[in-house]
């Protein structure tokens, strides 16, 4: 990607996890609003301290690390909502947040995470019993 100076720049890279409904509205948004991107597959072991060191003007560097996070330049979002909102930020054309609904979205956004936090601790309380699981949860 270059601009019109002729200096090449880089597309903004999401960090994200593949199964994660998380991470999916993040690509969703941003694939959506056409905004070009690179995806990396979030690997915890290994990408957690570059992660906190990226992310660190948002966060603290003992603070845990959470996907997606999409960096752009000096920028980061930390979210899919805050990705999605990047998004829209980014590309003209259809709205997925028309300033009219803006808070009933956030509202609505805010019951899914609820939501989606306790699906997601189901998952791993069933797992914790599960060994196959635990092997699978941890192979590449």
């Amino acid at each position: 990607m270059s601009n019109f100076t002729g200096l090449t720049m880089t597309a903004p890279v999401l960090y994200c996890i593949e199964i994660s409904p998380w991470s999916e509205k993040a690509c969703w948004a941003l694939d959506f609003h056409n905004v070009s991107y690179e995806k990396v597959e979030y690997l915890t072991l290994m990408m957690t301290p570059m992660l906190k060191f990226k992310a660190r003007k948002k966060r603290k560097l003992t603070d845990k690390v959470t996907v997606p996070l999409l960096i752009d330049g000096g920028d980061i979002y930390t979210d899919s909502f805050d990705i999605a909102r990047y998004a829209e930020s980014k590309a003209g054309g259809e709205q997925l947040f028309p300033p009219s609904d803006l808070h009933r979205i956030e509202r609505l956004d805010l019951w899914r995470a609820r939501l989606l936090n306790l699906l997601r601790a189901e998952v791993f309380d069933k797992i914790r019993s599960n060994h196959q699981a635990k092997l699978e949860k941890l192979s590449f």
